[in-house]
């Protein structure tokens, strides 16, 4: 036998020896021009509830921005005629503070305030290890919904904090009233020889001190205000913006669900239909044909 004939004689074993590749899948125009164009009305939608967010967005921060021009001067020229007194009020609060925090610390020792810091610390671990439980639970609901939440809160905060600018004198003044009331609860513990409880309520997380500091942030130069005003709309414009965003991505993400249900119910009722049809439309002349051994040559 010839070396040719030993290498046919040896391909003989390989299965589809000598057939020709099978064509490409046959493709369905139809199906193809259906799946452009529902990709294509995705997109569109998509785009038209960012535009949407946007002009909303733009709308609200027009509106704030000429209520704004009205209200510039008259929020000025009040916190101007308030300006010293909150000054001076501020300056008694700080004095008050570094006095009664070295007295009660004297009182307390370190002893004492380590079992105040003990103390809320085991408070903190408490209410982290409940705060970690609800997160665990609110995992549970949709992402989009709970960036949604998150970002109307936010915009509501940035609401507050323009509005608490245009009347700055008002709001400072609150603030002095909730640490004139601390104040006096603290002067209550001290007088009841409860150092304990009168330096928690001076340090803990939103006590006297961190209400203190709080004011500070708030009690600024006249003619800074203008500029706060200004930079307030512009944060409640931006929350905004990012709360008509949030609203845009759950909608496409209820949109997405909905999608994906129906190709996945559209697929379980008629996939095997579907691969029936198109294994029916292979024609025979796609089949490989049996392998042959060559003849043997003539001696």
């Amino acid at each position: 036998m010839s070396d040719n004939a030993a290498q046919a004689a040896a391909g003989t074993e390989k299965p589809g020896y000598g057939a020709k590749p099978p064509p490409p899948p046959l493709t369905d125009p139809l199906q193809e021009a259906i799946d452009e164009i529902r990709t294509k009305a995705d997109d569109a939608k998509e785009a038209k509830v960012k535009a949407d967010g946007e002009s909303a967005a733009l709308d609200g921060q027009l509106t704030a921005l000429l209520s704004l021009k009205k209200d510039s001067d008259k929020a000025k020229q009040a916190y101007e005629a308030a300006h010293e007194q909150l000054t001076i009020d501020q300056q008694a609060f700080q004095d008050y503070d570094e006095s009664a925090k070295e007295e009660l610390e004297k009182q307390l020792m370190a002893k004492g305030t380590d079992a105040v810091k003990d103390l809320v610390g085991a408070k903190k671990t408490a209410d982290k290890d409940r705060a970690n439980a609800a997160d665990t639970a609110t995992k549970n609901l949709q992402d989009a919904k709970d960036a949604a939440v998150t970002t109307e809160q936010d915009r509501k905060a940035k609401a507050d904090d323009l509005t608490q600018y245009k009347q700055l004198a008002t709001t400072i003044g609150a603030k002095h009233a909730k640490l004139k009331a601390l104040r006096d609860e603290v002067t209550k513990a001290r007088q009841a020889t409860q150092p304990g409880l009168a330096y928690w309520l001076l340090t803990h997380p939103k006590g006297f001190e961190t209400q203190l500091e709080d004011v500070d942030g708030w009690l600024i130069e006249p003619s800074e205000l203008p500029d706060r005003l200004l930079d307030a709309i512009g944060k409640l414009a931006a929350a905004e913006a990012a709360k008509a965003a949030a609203d845009g991505t759950v909608a496409k993400r209820q949109a997405e669900l909905a999608e994906a249900e129906r190709q996945n119910a559209d697929q379980k009722a008629n996939g095997e239909k579907d691969l029936r049809d198109r294994l029916s439309k292979i024609p025979a002349a796609t089949a490989a044909p049996a392998a042959t051994r060559p003849e043997k040559p003539e001696e």
